[in-house]
């Protein structure tokens, strides 16, 4: 498959068929993840791979009761690590805190990257992804346990698509591109 087709055809997958995605397909699809660029090399996503019920009807909690985060067979959870860009520290960081903003912010341009890759390579496995984002820090770091000093990126939610839908209507490359100047469109 070409990443042009992939790219055209990849859904947001809200429905699954009741079948577990193998292991070896959860690591191919973390190991393009993995070998996503960021800056420095710092390398700061983290995964998490979610196949227990229970752990999911938290998750699902956590992200507004969504009917589809429930149903999933599995949950990936995308997470920064503060300590790749400042190194590992005595005490506890929080990441939300303004004193860690700038680094927060590359953190999540990194990451972006890495969940990019994994929707992408689970396209071409034949797994259906939806990326999750509504949600807030505070209520899936106490969901999952998540330390002060990982950010919470994105939560994907993925299986074997039971759904096919219809492509969505994209703005023209002509109304979001300008070249050398800012132009409103």
């Amino acid at each position: 498959m070409k990443v042009r087709e992939a790219a055209q055809d990849r859904r947001s997958i809200r429905k699954y068929k009741d079948i577990p995605v193998e292991k070896d397909k959860i690591e191919i699809m973390l190991d393009s993840a993995r070998l996503a660029p960021s800056g420095s090399n710092t390398q700061p996503a983290r995964w998490m791979v979610i196949q227990n019920r229970h752990t999911i009807h938290r998750i699902c909690k956590a992200c507004r009761d969504q009917p589809f985060v429930k149903e999933a067979p599995l949950v990936l959870v995308l997470l920064g690590d503060l300590s790749c860009r400042l190194g590992e520290a005595e005490g506890e960081r929080d990441i939300l805190s303004d004193q860690y903003r700038e680094e927060r912010e590359r953190i999540i341009r990194d990451c972006a990257i890495s969940g990019q890759q994994m929707v992408l390579q689970a396209f071409e496995l034949g797994i259906g992804t939806c990326w999750v984002g509504d949600f807030t820090q505070l209520s899936m770091r106490k969901a999952l346990n998540i330390p002060s000093d990982h950010y919470i990126l994105a939560i994907f939610t993925a299986g074997y698509p039971d759904e096919k839908p219809s492509p969505r209507q994209r703005h023209s490359l002509k109304s979001v591109v300008c070249f050398e100047e800012f132009k409103r469109k």
